[in-house]
């Protein structure tokens, strides 16, 4: 993968339609409007071949956002139960061995909400919702050396109005 050009292609996206960047940017923090961006972001995901922003389609993406909802939903609510399952049982049995369990339930929490993102960027390619819980093509995902460099460079959504573009551009440069 070309971090520099992948970068400096994310940059490029957000500036050459700034109009929208700034619209998904702002509908990010709207209650209820953040399904659409969430949606939206999915479409800048899946068309970052073209080198351009997609238009609004604003029902579609709205409901795309909920789907999209669903599936970290999912990922993230097992994790929590098997943590909070995993601390309760160690507990009852001894105090030491529930903090570690508990331990162990937060590192597959975390890899559980890892493996929800990659199912939402699955999603999103195929507009498959199974695709959102294809565990095994997940988890060869997530150990490749492509996904550890996205991650990282994820950090980049941080920078405000053009980060998350920037950020979708890497997310729809892996191969799903």
């Amino acid at each position: 993968m070309d971090i520099v050009g992948t970068i400096k292609e994310g940059f490029d996206r957000s500036i050459k339609d700034i109009v929208k960047t700034i619209v998904m940017f702002v509908g990010m923090y709207i209650p209820l409007v953040n399904f659409w961006a969430m949606g939206y972001m999915l479409d800048v995901v899946q068309t970052t071949k073209k080198k351009t922003m997609p238009d609004f389609n604003w029902v579609h993406q709205f409901i795309e956002g909920i789907k999209t909802t669903v599936i970290l939903l999912i990922y993230i609510v097992i994790g929590v139960v098997l943590t909070m399952v995993l601390g309760i049982v160690g507990a009852m049995l001894d105090p030491m061995i529930g903090m570690v369990l508990g331990l162990i339930g937060m590192v597959l929490s975390i890899l559980l909400t890892l493996m929800g993102f990659v199912g939402v960027m699955k999603y999103a390619m195929s507009r498959k919702f199974g695709d959102g819980f294809a565990i095994m093509a997940i988890i060869k995902r997530i150990i490749s050396v492509d996904f550890i460099v996205t991650l990282i460079i994820s950090i980049l959504g941080m920078i405000p109005i053009i980060g998350p573009v920037m950020t979708a551009t890497f997310w729809g440069k892996l191969d799903y």
